[in-house]
């Protein structure tokens, strides 16, 4: 008897993956890279992805160093991919810029920190981050919620005061640049960018990263 349950479940599985019977694992495709002229950047949504999936865009970035190991450090942490890949090199996601209320931009329901409402996410429209204004880069698209948004640093003080920071108010103990083998006059700040969705209506979705930018700051 024990037997024949094992070769009725079998049976079943066989006839499962024979039978046509799919499960659906939601993708998404990463965004298009469109150009880059300095000092802004440009991408949009492709239209592989589908509109009850996709929610938006994420933005990671991370410092090196200009030394000779920094240089070493970021030639080894290139074209790196996956979700996985920011949280093992340390990348820090960008934050959304609110003057009024800190603890807002930390809580889920400000994912993506780039959002694209429902009624939007069949718009192929080209979103342009531009760097000119390092103390508040601006993110601007049609597609976007309110048309755009500040963005700036994700930084952890221990009173969580300064959890905003602009990427020219750099300081050698900001938790972000602790990974720096040495402190130098300029920094390479590397920008990388998913889309962003939702699988079973609560599971988070990344697609594979794409790398838009390296820009030069000075520190002092």
């Amino acid at each position: 008897m024990k037997f024949k349950t094992v070769f009725f479940y079998m049976l079943i599985l066989v006839l499962a993956t024979t039978c046509g019977v799919e499960v659906d694992y939601p993708i998404l495709e990463p965004p298009a890279f469109v150009s880059f002229t300095a000092p802004t950047f440009k991408f949009m949504k492709r239209i592989e992805n589908s509109e009850t999936t996709f929610r938006g865009f994420e933005l990671y970035y991370k410092f090196y160093s200009t030394t000779l190991d920094g240089q070493a450090q970021y030639f080894n942490e290139s074209n790196l991919k996956t979700f996985e890949d920011m949280n093992r090199y340390r990348f820090r996601r960008m934050t959304r810029y609110n003057s009024e209320n800190d603890a807002d931009t930390r809580s889920d329901s400000n994912y993506p920190l780039i959002k694209i409402p429902p009624e939007n996410r069949s718009d192929y429209s080209v979103i342009e981050i531009d760097f000119s204004n390092l103390s508040l880069p601006y993110v601007r698209g049609v597609s976007i919620v309110d048309g755009g948004l500040g963005v700036r640093r994700g930084v952890f003080e221990a009173n969580d005061s300064e959890y905003y920071k602009a990427f020219n108010d750099t300081d050698p103990n900001d938790d972000d640049l602790e990974d720096l083998d040495t402190v130098t006059e300029f920094v390479l700040l590397s920008v990388y960018v998913f889309s962003y969705g939702k699988k079973d209506l609560s599971i988070p979705l990344y697609s594979e990263a794409v790398h838009l930018t390296n820009i030069s700051i000075q520190q002092f």
